[in-house]
């Protein structure tokens, strides 16, 4: 019994008992909190392959509360109702490889049920938008960033967006200053050399952080794996890294010729080192995926129904810098189609090996639709032999166990328990069977707010 049931007992007379509401009506932590019930749905809490059907879901400032079935849980009079009608609620997905461009593609990942994104490639200006949604001023999915990249002399990218490190010296300099900016994550690129690396990851542990992002190459393609998870990267942020690296995939089309098939014995090799460094993966089949669709027709990708959410400058830049405009393209595209079979196979095998793989797509790179292509990388991952749950579990559980892990300041999330953060997808079917039942959804909760998938349209049509 409560405590104000007791004292219910003790002070009222007797013929108001019976007037007294329900056990749970009196509950103290509902009382005067902002408070949400999401009523009979068919749960998907991803700590195992199942389905709880007929639940009820109580929400308490931000965070789960409580989890019972329908009607075994009172509901406040003060709270607000959300009618789950025996839809699905599944945790929110993360996109753990995107390029922020402004603030206007926000809504664009609530909508397709993203409610966190990494951020690959930081700026000032992305760390005062992770502040602003931090802080309720920007409605958006929960923003997680890197810093500038940090590459080798010469960087392949010689932009803004990139920290140019020839020595170990400026290697940790470049980590430090990247960690006193209050970046989560430190990334790197392809062109750092393996004694900067070791010095990155270094200073980065001291900080705090851990490294993730491309497996430098210099000065030898086929020990670079292995140097790299020597130094102690956390993540590789491509599966194609790992063609380009170790599975002697030829990197560049200018390098001539079509690269051999890849036989499944060296994939198992290399798979086995990703396991036994104990590091993540970002398999990113989306990029791939889209690779192939571009070189078939361009077209119908830049008009696809998501183009009318773009920006003008990102528009343009799809333009100029999409797979058809590569030299050589006759030799990248056999490379292509020898690089897409090989990284599915190699999926896969991480998989089935236990490595921890993470959902990420480099939305906002040419074709991948910011929100879109976290629908896409889930039926890839599914195409490549993975059940529907362990895709989505690279989406939503995997995603923030790594999170924890790895970034103190995040938020508990991932799975549908008591104490995760009410960051929630409401769908009409159940994912498990289908991963594609994860379009469009009928609307997110986030921080413990129900946006129907109504008012994000109307917020992002009228950007």
């Amino acid at each position: 019994m409560t405590l104000p049931h007791l004292i219910a007992l003790l002070l009222f007379p007797a013929n108001l008992l019976a007037a007294l509401p329900e056990v749970g009506d009196w509950d103290s932590a509902t009382q005067g909190v902002d408070t949400l019930f999401i009523r009979d749905v068919h749960l998907v809490p991803m700590t195992r392959n199942t389905v709880l059907p007929d639940r009820t879901v109580r929400i308490i400032d931000g965070l789960i509360d409580r989890i019972a079935p329908n009607g075994e849980m009172a509901i406040t009079a003060t709270a607000t109702v959300v009618e789950g009608r025996g839809r699905y609620l599944v945790p929110g997905l993360v996109d753990f490889h995107v390029h922020l461009n402004d603030e206007s593609e926000l809504p664009s990942y609530l909508v397709h049920g993203v409610t966190t994104v990494v951020n690959m490639q930081g700026s000032p200006e992305h760390l005062e938008l992770e502040e602003s949604v931090a802080r309720g001023e920007a409605l958006g999915p929960w923003i997680v960033t890197s810093g500038p990249i940090i590459d080798g002399d010469p960087p392949i990218r010689d932009s803004p967006g990139t920290t140019v490190a020839a020595t170990p010296a400026a290697a940790r300099e470049a980590v430090a200053a990247q960690a006193r900016a209050g970046y989560d994550l430190i990334k790197v690129y392809n062109n750092l050399e393996p004694a900067a690396l070791r010095a990155a990851v270094e200073e980065a542990k001291a900080h705090g952080l851990v490294v993730v992002g491309h497996i430098p190459r210099n000065p030898d393609r086929a020990t670079a794996l292995q140097k790299a998870l020597d130094a102690g990267m956390a993540m590789i942020a491509h599966g194609e890294e790992i063609f380009f690296t170790y599975l002697g995939g030829a990197g560049d089309a200018s390098m001539g010729g079509a690269p051999p098939p890849v036989d499944l014995a060296r994939i198992r090799e290399a798979v086995r080192l990703v396991a036994d460094a104990r590091a993540a993966v970002t398999p990113n089949l989306s990029f791939v995926a889209m690779t192939a669709r571009m070189l078939e027709d361009l077209e119908a990708v830049l008009q696809h129904p998501e183009s009318r959410y773009l920006s003008p400058g990102v528009r343009q830049m799809w333009r100029e810098r999409n797979p058809t405009r590569r030299d050589e393209l006759e030799k990248f595209a056999a490379r292509e189609a020898v690089k897409r079979p090989a990284v599915r196979a190699l999926t896969l095998e991480l998989q089935r090996a236990g490595v921890p793989l993470l959902l990420g797509t480099d939305a906002s790179t040419p074709g991948l639709y910011p929100g879109w292509s976290a629908i896409l990388e889930l039926e890839e991952l599914v195409a490549a032999g993975l059940t529907p749950f362990e895709a989505l579990s690279a989406g939503t559980r995997t995603a923030g166990e790594f999170l924890s892990l790895h970034v103190p300041a995040a938020r508990p999330i991932g799975t549908i328990e008591a104490g995760k953060a009410a960051d929630l997808v409401l769908v009409d079917g159940n994912p498990l069977q289908d991963v594609s039942a994860m379009r469009d959804p009928a609307g997110v909760i986030l921080r413990g707010r129900w946006l129907p998938r109504e008012e994000l349209e109307d917020l992002r049509s009228e950007r």
